[in-house]
């Protein structure tokens, strides 16, 4: 009861020595991100990247630990039994993927206007995920080992697993609400902004040119029905058109609706009347 007891405390005093290291981890983090953002909280953007790194550094321990076990120490290996291979092969492994995913994490943190929100996202539970499996598999390991290293990591890992669970939730909050903040201003928003402006310059130098535009519409100039400006031949009255030089274009009112129309209609292509010359 005694070692158990005994285990538990020391599990809290490792919770302790982990407070205080991810307490000036973060600090360092978040007064970088202050400086290159100082309208925006670090918050839980560095909060989650700090925990990993000391996750990270607790797995280079327990790495060098079993390796110095096994080198110069080759009675820890008989104390503790055939487990410790599996905690040496699961935290080496852990401690290569947690290292290349928190690099990411911390670079796109500090640069996410050059990164996209799923990128950024997507970093976090990966490496969130993989702190979290290991840490199981590991407790697992424990389990056969002996009741003592079970408790003490129990205490621990447990508590660390919580903490890193409730950090990544926190950490997509603040994250979608940042990318809302900024407007989305990422890089591959600024290509698609530059993309969608440049289209619009081009499509300004083209003429729009439409079939219902009253500059592709004339009227004929003996029976006043409306035609297409490109046409030599008046479909409703038969008549040959003139050139558009031959043809003296001259505005009078109507007699009935008063609207301008051709001098020589014969009907008003407004009100449909017959005009009074």
């Amino acid at each position: 009861m005694e070692e158990i007891i005994g285990s538990m405390f020391m599990g809290l005093l490792l919770l302790v020595i982990y407070a205080i290291a991810v307490t000036v981890i973060g600090f360092f983090f978040s007064h970088v991100f202050n400086k290159k953002y100082p309208n925006l909280s670090a918050g839980w953007i560095m909060a989650l990247p700090t925990l990993h790194i000391v996750n990270g550094v607790g797995l280079f321990w327990v790495v060098m630990y079993i390796v110095y076990g096994f080198a110069f120490a080759p009675s820890v290996e008989h104390k503790i039994g055939d487990e410790i291979v599996g905690h040496f092969f699961i935290s080496f492994l852990a401690l290569l993927f947690v290292a290349i995913t928190t690099v990411l994490l911390i670079y796109r943190g500090l640069n996410f206007t050059k990164t996209s929100y799923k990128k950024l996202k997507k970093s976090s539970i990966i490496a969130t995920f993989i702190v979290v499996i290991t840490t199981l598999i590991c407790l697992i390991f424990d389990i056969f080992a002996s009741l003592e290293v079970f408790v003490f990591f129990l205490t621990s890992h447990g508590t660390i697993i919580a903490l890193i669970v409730y950090v990544q939730l926190k950490y997509n909050e603040q994250l979608q609400q940042m990318y809302a903040t900024t407007d989305g201003e990422t890089y591959e928003h600024t290509v698609y902004n530059g993309v969608r402006n440049i289209s619009k310059s081009l499509s300004s130098l083209i003429p729009n040119v439409s079939l219902s535009s009253k500059q592709d519409i004339k009227n004929c100039p003996y029976c006043g029905e409306k035609i297409l400006a490109v046409a030599v031949k008046c479909k409703h009255c038969g008549e040959w058109l003139p050139k558009e030089q031959e043809v003296k274009k001259k505005l009078i009112p109507c007699s009935v609706c008063g609207e301008e129309i051709e001098e020589g209609t014969r009907i008003c292509p407004y009100c449909n009347e017959e005009v009074n010359q």
